[in-house]
């Protein structure tokens, strides 16, 4: 016999279990109880409970023994109807010669709170590296309490639709102790926007309970999109220097300048690289020499410049006709309007030695 109740936040679940085999039991065992969509035990149901049986003494032929109003949590369960499936040996460790009877079905509907997120206000347009500001409101608008402890998530979207490739912006604090039926709470929230993500048209993606600790009626009011734009500059190097002729392996001078082509200002700090390349555009195949860190010129406004002068080790291992490329952001620090710009190059013409053997001795007789 069984019998299987459930509330909002606490299930139980009572059994009796008979050996109605023609031997005894061997060793240990567990029972489990299962959740599912329908009344078949299958792999793709949901565990809940496992109840370990020692086997000491052997469970005899014909006798039983008891599962006694067992509880677990069911806080973050699928709320509507569903059914409890009590498996007996789950994990086969018995030899048992009927495998038919060792399942009990149980309908069960689980009742649910339903989190319903609003937004009231949001930043409609920021710069890459300004703060974003959210107030928002979450209800649960279903008859039962909500008793799980979770944390609200805000998304960086290219589209209104919360998806598994939208950027994590913030977690919010969590709640503590869930949310009574009809209830509410407010958050107002202010986080920085990091300056290497891309700017355009966005969406701001709020998701009340992101953890997905609470089970719910419907999850489909958890979320909601809101437009942003985002602005970010444009770093070019409008011009670069460096010597025609060089020996590979001299220290060499050399200059550029960086100019901020978009009204938006570079809030962020960067490195302008400079690397050895075949050609005059940058990939994966060129060989990085140095880096310059930007920090005493940015901010950098909209249409302002900044200079480097500096000296440059170049390796003597390389080949010797080579370009200079000089990449500002090289390592993508600050997100631009268009990264396309970021690269000027200057040919060089390497000297190398040539080490030529002009006269050599050697004994035309040894000795072992």
């Amino acid at each position: 016999t069984t019998r299987l109740s459930a509330v909002v936040s606490v299930t139980s679940v009572s059994a009796m279990i008979e050996n109605r085999g023609n031997s005894p039991t061997v060793g240990t065992w567990s029972d489990s109880l299962f959740l599912s969509d329908d009344a078949v035990f299958d792999v793709g149901d949901q565990y809940l409970a496992g109840f370990f049986q020692s086997g000491e003494p052997a469970l005899a032929v014909a006798e039983s023994y008891a599962i006694d109003d067992v509880a677990f949590l069911s806080q973050n369960l699928p709320a509507g109807d569903r059914f409890l499936l009590l498996v007996v040996d789950a994990f086969q460790y018995q030899p048992d010669s009927d495998r038919a009877n060792n399942v009990v079905v149980q309908p069960i509907h689980i009742q649910g709170p339903d989190l319903a997120l609003s937004v009231e206000n949001s930043t409609a347009s920021v710069v890459l590296g300004e703060n974003v500001h959210v107030d928002y409101r979450v209800t649960n608008i279903a008859s039962s309490d909500a008793i799980a402890t979770w944390g609200d998530y805000v998304y960086l979207s290219d589209d209104d639709v919360l998806s598994p490739d939208d950027s994590f912006l913030y977690a919010v604090d969590p709640t503590q102790g869930g949310l009574p039926a009809g209830e509410s709470y407010t958050r107002s929230v202010e986080f920085l926007l990091p300056a290497f993500r891309t700017p355009g048209s966005k969406f701001l993606i709020i998701q009340a309970d992101g953890w997905l600790a609470q089970g719910e009626l419907g999850e489909a009011n958890n979320v909601v999109a809101r437009p942003i734009r985002i602005d970010g500059p444009d770093l070019t190097v409008t011009s670069a220097t460096a010597p025609q002729s060089v020996n590979l392996g001299d220290l060499i001078s050399i200059s550029y300048v960086v100019t901020n082509s978009s009204p938006t200002k570079a809030l962020a700090d960067w490195y302008d690289g400079f690397y050895l390349s075949a050609d005059a555009l940058l990939d994966g195949n060129d060989q990085l020499i140095d880096s310059e860190f930007v920090m005493s010129q940015s901010p950098l406004a909209g249409g302002d410049s900044y200079t480097v002068t500096r000296d440059l080790q170049l390796p003597g291992n390389a080949p010797s006709n080579r370009f200079l490329l000089f990449v500002t952001d090289a390592f993508a620090s600050q997100g631009e309007t268009n990264e396309q710009n970021n690269v000027r190059a200057v040919p060089l013409q390497g000297q190398r030695p040539d080490l030529l053997i002009t006269a050599s001795t050697s004994p035309a007789i040894a000795t072992l």
